[in-house]
């Protein structure tokens, strides 16, 4: 396995305001094979910490889900693997055949796609991203509006940007891309 490209911490001055700042990040980012995983390993940043637990919530209550949030404030922040577990947590709740289970499903393939680049995998970063994306694409298809909170229209825009540039394989990353929730009032 090649030696992974850095997960360069995002300027937080230009990141909204975390979603679920009740939540602490983890010490550092996980990426398989380099660092100590995060549930299996003693050194592990969440070692003997129980799996989240969440409540399903239709689509329209994303904004109680603190487990969704969470995901979002990993994701933005470059904890790819941590994002993906979080959302995951998320997407076992849902009805995995509704666009509610596709788009949480389309998040955790993005989120993992971001993780293989930074792995070295070529492979798997295209067929993640393209997958992910078609899943996005569905939930934008029935949600013109957005969905679960994200602009879709513009974030599909703001992922293929990212995507052309990554799968063009450079040594460094570009400006990764960034979820702004449209909070409720």
């Amino acid at each position: 396995m090649p030696n992974p490209r850095a997960i360069v911490p995002p300027d937080e001055s230009k990141l909204p305001g975390r979603y679920a700042p009740e939540l602490d990040l983890p010490p550092y980012r996980y990426v398989p094979g380099f660092s100590p995983h995060p549930t299996a390993h003693p050194e592990g940043h969440s070692y003997g910490r129980p799996e989240v637990d969440t409540v399903h919530l239709p689509p329209e209550r994303w904004f109680e889900d603190e487990a969704y949030r969470a995901g979002v404030d990993l994701f933005n922040r470059g904890y790819y693997w941590e994002a993906h577990e979080m959302w995951e947590a998320v997407w076992h709740g849902c009805d995995k055949s509704r666009t509610q289970g596709l788009f949480v499903q389309g998040l955790i393939q993005i989120s993992a796609a971001l993780l293989r680049w930074h792995m070295g995998t070529e492979r798997g970063t295209r067929k993640l991203y393209e997958d992910g994306r078609e899943k996005l694409e569905l939930a934008l298809q029935e949600s013109p509006d957005g969905f679960m909170g994200i602009d879709l229209k513009s974030w599909l825009l703001q992922l293929e940007a990212t995507f052309a540039q990554l799968l063009a394989w450079p040594e460094t990353a570009p400006p990764l891309p960034v979820i702004r929730l449209q909070m409720q009032s």
